[in-house]
């Protein structure tokens, strides 16, 4: 569920949506207000803050530039589509020459075997003489060394050198070749700061010998492991095949299913791989992640295609084509893009890796939320150009995570459902898992709510969710596993998530049809789970092998949960039904502000807690606030806001932060919002609380509310 090697610096942006938003958010894509002519105008301009939007301008999307093409690729323009033809040739490459019948090959350890979509798969010293580029020695060790690989011919072999083929997941960088001569072990070749995946190594004069020893002292480090990986050891010099090879820039991350128009090929099928990934750093011939990589296994990590000599479009779906045979892995999440003339050995004789493919376009069907100008409910924009496109950055990355639930798409991890199957969801990725984590929508789902505010993204998974409540009340994290990987936390960010929801977009229905789920979970599972201190204590009620968002081993009153419980404890206070006009309020229970204590949003049992972050509730109605409320116009900086309905809006009022302010009545029958009006003095000579709204006056509202 979290990042491998990508950063998680698209997280912490979707994060910052939400909190840069509660600097001001405006809910009209057409600007500020306008009269007479003006208001004309402004119908047909576009609003200042549209130069910002990232979102592509159609779900066909091409790529912008050619990033790199290598010897043996033609006219590369091509690709990008109205520039004539791309064509890429690659001869036959030579056999490289193989060790006498016999030989054998002892590692000093080896890794544990495993199995691969079904298929096992071994790591022993043998795979580095068998011939077969896809097998693979893998030492045991990680980051430990000497590691060494030991071959004997059972007759004498003449040896100009050798040549190593590695794997991508990380070559050999240090290493030195000896020789079994006379008896006595020689040293004939250091190799030190190697990069490459075939590196051949000339001996300073040829040796005749039996044994051949590999010693390595140092890997490439990856997201995969530093272990010593040797694909195949060639008794000679095998010089490395040039594969003719384009990368496409996208211009920006994008996610959907990659076309490819072939304009014809050569006679025997020539093959295509494409590899793909989000930045330069972890573009290699294979991609930086596919869904083969979550345990769907049917590529090694990129997609082939096996070219017919006519024309053909190919767009890339999860299968294969002929059994395990050409195969693909189906949507990806990519900004670069990398085509190559290449072929795996194991995909013969359905293609080869040699012959001419000519490319007259490539293009990606974009499957995520299109997020245009006119689909933003919500948008912002400062005096600071910068901090304008980080927000519309964070959007985007909201908009990429918002798709339809297919079955070829989310994690293969048993996470396919057929109560989601087709309907939109947020899911905790692009690319990677791709499954509607409810920990996930905690945020991502506040950042809908502020933009485009898509609430089906939202609701379809926390819905699915509580349908999904296990009988003692516990509440699945996602559909992965069949509704049962056991996390801790994560029913208490279904409480908060829900809770956002129906505050932002006033659904009190999806309230009434669910409050029982939340009453079963808070009033039966989590109190099984807590301590004689009357805290959260994982390890009770079996749950010590549960996990968390972070699947640390902890157990016990750790903090997190706690602080997480206050916050669902304080959304189950929300849980009644608002004030209607039958309803009298109690004025011996009233609570009050003293003095010039700052009153908070909310009350429960007594106590008072702060609910600021949520000031924006939702989207249908209008209400001016603040100073507006007296007869003046706001200030610049003044944040609006706007009410679901005026039923919602009795339970949820959104107050101006210095301006107005208010709580909620916990001790009654239902929840009622008390306005104390009170004077601060200018907005610029009182701080904010939490410090981003000391520059508010910079800011500007756009739309009436």
């Amino acid at each position: 569920m979290r990042p491998s090697r990508r950063t998680r610096s698209l997280a912490a942006i979707a994060i910052a949506t939400a909190a840069v938003a509660s600097l001001g958010i405006a809910n009209s894509a057409t600007g500020a207000p306008t009269t007479g002519s003006a208001a004309s105008a402004a119908k047909s301009a576009q609003p200042s803050w549209a130069k910002y939007v990232v979102a592509p301008t159609s779900r066909d999307v091409k790529p912008v530039k050619v990033l790199t093409s290598t010897p043996g690729v033609a006219n590369p323009k091509g690709a990008l589509g109205g520039h004539g033809v791309t064509t890429l040739t690659r001869t036959k490459p030579a056999t490289p020459p193989t060790w006498p019948s016999g030989t054998t090959a002892v590692g000093s350890s080896t890794a544990g075997s495993n199995t691969d979509n079904g298929v096992p798969r071994t790591y022993f010293a043998a795979n580095a003489v068998d011939g077969d580029t896809t097998t693979f020695w893998n030492d045991a060790t990680i980051g430990a060394y000497p590691d060494s690989l030991t071959l004997t011919s059972p007759t004498a072999v003449d040896l100009p050198g050798v040549t190593l083929l590695s794997n991508s997941d990380g070559v050999p960088q240090d290493y030195t070749v000896d020789a079994l001569v006379a008896g006595s072990w020689s040293t004939v070749a250091t190799v030190t700061g190697n990069t490459d995946l075939q590196h051949a190594v000339t001996f300073a004069s040829p040796v005749t010998t039996t044994s051949i020893r590999i010693t390595v002292t140092k890997d490439q480090s990856t997201g995969k492991g530093e272990y010593t990986r040797i694909a195949e050891v060639y008794p000679g010099i095998v010089p490395a095949a040039q594969v003719p090879s384009i990368t496409l820039d996208f211009g920006k991350v994008v996610a959907g299913y990659p076309e490819i128009q072939f304009a014809g090929a050569s006679a025997g099928h020539p093959g295509i791989r494409v590899a793909t990934s989000e930045t330069k750093q972890y573009l290699t011939e294979i991609s930086d992640f596919t869904r083969s990589d979550n345990g769907d296994t049917i590529t090694p990590g990129t997609d082939q295609i096996a070219v017919p000599t006519g024309k053909s479009t190919w767009k890339d779906t999860h299968g294969c084509t002929d059994g395990t045979k050409v195969c693909s892995d189906g949507l990806h999440g990519f900004r670069y893009l990398k085509i190559s003339l290449d072929a795996l050995a194991s995909d013969a004789p359905d293609t080869q890796a040699f012959g001419t493919v000519k490319i007259s376009g490539v293009s990606l069907d974009f499957t995520p939320y299109l997020g245009t100008v006119s689909s933003y409910k919500g948008n912002f924009e400062s005096s600071d150009a910068t901090l304008n496109q980080y927000w519309y950055d964070a959007s985007y990355t909201n908009e990429l995570i918002t798709d339809t639930f297919r079955s070829d798409d989310v994690d293969p991890r048993g996470a396919d459902s057929p109560t989601l199957d087709g309907k939109v969801v947020l899911t905790d990725g692009a690319k990677r898992d791709r499954d509607p984590y409810v920990g996930d929508i905690a945020v991502s789902g506040r950042t809908d709510y502020l933009t485009h505010a898509d609430d089906a993204a939202a609701s379809n998974v926390l819905a699915d969710l509580a349908d999904h409540q296990r009988s003692d009340g516990w509440i699945p994290p996602a559909s992965i596993n069949d509704y049962t990987l056991p996390l801790f936390d994560y029913p208490m960010y279904w409480v908060t998530a829900s809770w956002d929801y129906e505050l932002y977009s006033g659904d009190s229905a999806y309230g009434t049809k669910y409050y029982p789920n939340l009453v079963k979970l808070m009033n039966d599972w989590y109190p099984s789970v807590t301590d004689s201190n009357g805290l959260l204590s994982k390890g009770l009620n079996g749950t010590s092998g549960y996990g968390d968002y972070a699947f640390l081993g902890r157990t016990g009153e750790v903090t997190y949960y706690n602080a997480l419980y206050v916050e669902a404890l304080k959304v189950d206070g929300h849980g009644d039904r608002p004030c209607g006009p039958g309803d009298r309020l109690d004025e011996a229970r009233r609570p009050r502000v003293e003095g010039d204590q700052r009153a908070p949003l909310g009350f429960r049992r007594g106590r008072l807690h702060r609910l600021g972050h949520r000031r924006r509730a939702a989207r249908t109605g209008r209400q001016r606030l603040g100073s507006a409320r007296r007869g003046r116009q706001p200030r610049a900086g003044v944040t609006r806001s706007r009410l679901p309905d005026q039923q919602h809006g009795d339970a949820v009022r959104q107050l101006l932060h210095g301006q107005r302010h208010a709580r909620l009545g916990r001790d009654e029958p239902c929840l009622r919002v008390h306005v104390v009006s009170r004077d601060p003095g200018p907005v610029l000579d009182r701080p904010g609380r939490l410090g981003h709204r000391r520059n508010q006056a910079a800011l500007r509202g756009h739309g009436e509310q």
